[in-house]
């Protein structure tokens, strides 16, 4: 495999990652869903009622699901749905309202693979950010660490593994199938139970140094002292 180094990544950053793309890589793949061709998509987090109105006492068109994918065309001022939230925000949707605090705002941004992989310093790997509403994963090894990964993944129901839009993860390595579809090797670098996945390329936009910079580099970080 090839790598970059982290001077030449540096340098490629102000011009974008066009230089580190695969050429003709395949475009059609199983591995992403063939989500709603809208600007602007929703994703639900648990299920939902669409309604006839922007009214929680409105008549129900129908029932959608968690991570269910839907066009949201406006927000509206409607009622309170007071058994979970106090906000008045609704979405039009393509068959009628739904309550918006259920609803992830989502795009479905698909990227082109790079071909190689830029490093670090000595590290191989880059920050990349989920640009589509969800990708599937695929567990690179037999046996989950994280509890919740052991919760999804046991019988009688197994739930598929997902990272979400605007989800920002450490890649470090790649692999193409043979089918053509190029995967990236996905970790969370910090925080998690060590669990590591192959997962769509296309799903992840590559974050420059840039990118990762802070807005103000000139402003000293905050300091708060607690005298107790």
């Amino acid at each position: 495999m090839n790598h970059f180094s982290r001077r030449d990544f540096l340098k490629l950053g102000a011009a974008g990652f066009g230089a580190l793309l695969l050429p003709n890589i395949k475009l059609a793949s199983a591995n992403l869903p063939d989500f709603p061709t809208g600007e602007n998509l929703g994703r639900l987090f648990a299920t939902y009622d669409v309604m006839a109105k922007p009214d929680i006492g409105s008549s129900v068109i129908k029932t959608l699901y968690q991570d269910n994918v839907i066009n949201i065309y406006r927000e509206v001022m409607g009622t309170t749905d007071l058994r979970y939230y106090r906000s008045r925000t609704w979405y039009e949707t393509d068959e009628g309202f739904i309550y918006a605090p259920d609803v992830q705002p989502v795009k479905n941004i698909l990227n082109q693979p790079l071909a190689i992989l830029p490093s670090y310093g000595e590290t191989p790997g880059f920050w990349a950010e989920v640009t589509v509403p969800y990708v599937e994963l695929q567990l690179d090894g037999t046996a989950p660490k994280s509890p919740l990964l052991i919760e999804l993944m046991t019988p009688p129901v197994i739930l598929p593994l997902r990272f979400y839009y605007s989800q920002v993860l450490w890649i470090d390595g790649m692999r193409t199938l043979d089918d053509g579809t190029v995967q990236y090797h996905v970790i969370e670098k910090h925080g998690s139970y060590g669990d590591k996945f192959w997962a769509d390329a296309r799903a992840f936009k590559p974050l420059s140094p840039e990118d990762l910079s802070p807005i103000r580099p000139d402003v000293p970080d905050k300091k708060i002292v607690v005298d107790v």
